[in-house]
């Protein structure tokens, strides 16, 4: 009798314990979902309901545009893969191959090394890649908020 309730005890306790770390990896999805949809509607749509308004710094004069005007998507496409435009092509940004571990060299001869989360928010902020490289300013600058950016 004793042995069996052990064991009951026993597969009580793991039942428990499988519950919470399903549960655990429940809320850790639904968390990282709600961050990849906002991270989605601001790449799609230059917009971010939730971290405030996103302005882009575009061309050479610096003219100031909400980000909605000049989204991610409109020059990167809707996969990251870069669409021609205007004479320029626009580089693949999805991130496999931003932080490939040799870094980049592009077809006008720039050079950097692999981004990481802190050079690509500099990136958007600045234009400068992680060599300190700025980037033709066809790439628009982004005012947003930290959370926005993660």
């Amino acid at each position: 009798m004793i042995v069996a309730r052990g064991r009951a005890c026993w597969r009580s306790g793991l039942l428990i314990a499988t519950l919470g770390l399903c549960a655990g990896a429940l809320l850790a999805a639904t968390l990282l979902d709600a961050r990849t949809a906002r991270g989605e509607t601001i790449y799609l749509h230059g917009t971010s309901a939730d971290h405030g308004a996103i302005e882009a710094i575009v061309g050479d004069e610096g003219v100031t545009l909400p980000a909605s005007a000049a989204p991610c998507t409109s020059c990167h496409g809707r996969d990251g893969l870069g669409r021609e435009e205007g004479g320029l092509l626009p580089p693949d940004i999805r991130w496999s191959q931003l932080t490939k571990s040799y870094g980049h060299v592009h077809g006008n001869g720039r050079r950097h090394p692999a981004f990481d989360e802190e050079s690509f928010a500099r990136l958007l902020r600045t234009g400068l890649d992680p060599a300190g490289n700025e980037l033709d300013r066809s790439m628009p600058r982004y005012r947003m908020s930290d959370e926005a950016i993660a």
